[in-house]
Parts: structure tokens; sequence; C-alpha cells
């Protein structure tokens, strides 16, 4: 599975679980987002996975729901994953840019009379 397609699986898990934690509270979307400080669209789009949202939001929640920094430790945990994913991509994209150099090089000399 990429990271990619983990970062997302993730998202989604983290959504489900705040909306558990809305209905299990008794709210509705509207109430949470009045609690939160947040747009009731905002908490709707998190909860299906659509977007993870900043920091802010998540710890919100937390203290809404009262859920002792589990919302705010899975967005942390989205965020690695992501960073994790975006170092890679760019490593492998400079692995790409040197081997495309090497061969230009080794290209060049094997076209210099006396190499």
């Amino acid at each position: 599975m990429s990271e990619q397609h983990t970062a997302a699986v993730m998202v989604r898990e983290l959504g489900r679980q705040l909306a558990a934690l809305r209905r299990a509270a008794g709210l509705t979307q509207h109430q949470l987002a009045g609690l939160t400080g947040f747009s009731r669209s905002t908490v709707s789009l998190a909860e299906i996975g659509r977007e993870s949202h900043a920091h802010q939001f998540w710890e919100a929640c937390d203290k809404a729901l009262d859920a002792g920094g589990a919302l705010t430790a899975g967005f942390d945990q989205v965020t690695a994953v992501r960073e994790a994913q975006q170092q890679a991509a760019a490593r492998a994209a400079q692995q790409a840019r040197e081997a495309h150099a090497l061969a230009a090089l080794t290209a060049a000399q094997q076209q210099v009379p006396g190499s």
C-alpha cells in the first residue's frame, strides 16, 4: 500500500472517529461546529475524510468532545505519514535527476574523441 493511500485511509478513519465521538456526545455537526468555532461544513468534510484540516481544528474537537488528545494524535500521525511521503518523493526526484545527469555525462564522454 502506498503512503499516499495510507494517508487517505488514515484521514477517513480519523473522520469516522470524529463522527463516532460526536454522536456519542449527543451532538449534531452544527452543535460541534459551534463549540469548536469552525463551520458545520468543516466538521462534515472532516467526518467523511475529504479534508484533514488544521491542527487547531482537531485540538478544538478534542476539547469539545473530551477525547483526551486522541483526535490530535491521529492528525499528527497523518501529518507524519504525509511528510514521509513528500520526503520520499523528493528523494526519488533527486535520484532521477542524478541518474539523468550521469547518463548525459556518460553519453558526452563517449562522443569525445580520445576518451
